[in-house]
C-alpha cells in the first residue's frame, strides 16, 4: 500500500477545442440592454398596480388579489435581481430605469384609461 495514486474523473483527457457559432455564454449582458429590460418591467408593474387599485374601488376581491400578488412578484424579482446580479456600479442607473418604467406606466395607464369590468 506504499505507493497508491488515485485519478481524478474532473481531469479532462482530451478537451474540445472546436468553436461555436453565437455569443459566450458566460458574456455579461450588455448594461443598455438590461436597462430597458428594467425599464420595461417598472411599467408592466405600475399597469398591473393601477388595475389593482381599480379592482380595489370596484370590489372585485379575486382581480384585486392577483393583481396584489403579480405586481409584487415582479417588483420583488426585479429587485432581487438588480441587488444580487449586477455590479455596484450598474445597479444605480438599473434602480432609476426600474423608477422611470414605473412612472411611465402610471403615465401610460393614466392615459389609457384602463377599464375593470363588473
Amino acid at each position: 500500500m506504499g505507493n497508491v495514486r488515485a485519478r481524478s474523473s474532473a481531469v479532462e483527457r482530451c478537451p474540445d477545442k472546436t468553436e461555436v457559432a453565437g455569443p459566450t455564454p458566460a458574456a455579461p449582458t450588455k448594461p443598455m440592454n438590461i436597462l430597458v429590460v428594467y425599464f420595461l418591467a417598472g411599467i408592466v408593474q405600475d399597469v398591473i398596480s393601477t388595475l389593482n387599485i381599480r379592482f380595489i374601488g370596484t370590489h372585485r376581491v379575486l382581480g384585486a388579489v392577483v393583481s396584489s400578488f403579480a405586481a409584487i412578484i415582479v417588483s420583488m424579482l426585479v429587485l432581487y435581481n438588480i441587488l444580487a446580479k449586477l455590479e455596484a456600479k450598474d445597479s444605480i442607473p438599473a434602480i432609476v430605469a426600474y423608477a422611470t418604467g414605473i412612472a411611465a406606466g402610471t403615465f401610460l395607464a393614466m392615459k389609457l384609461k384602463l377599464e375593470v369590468k363588473k
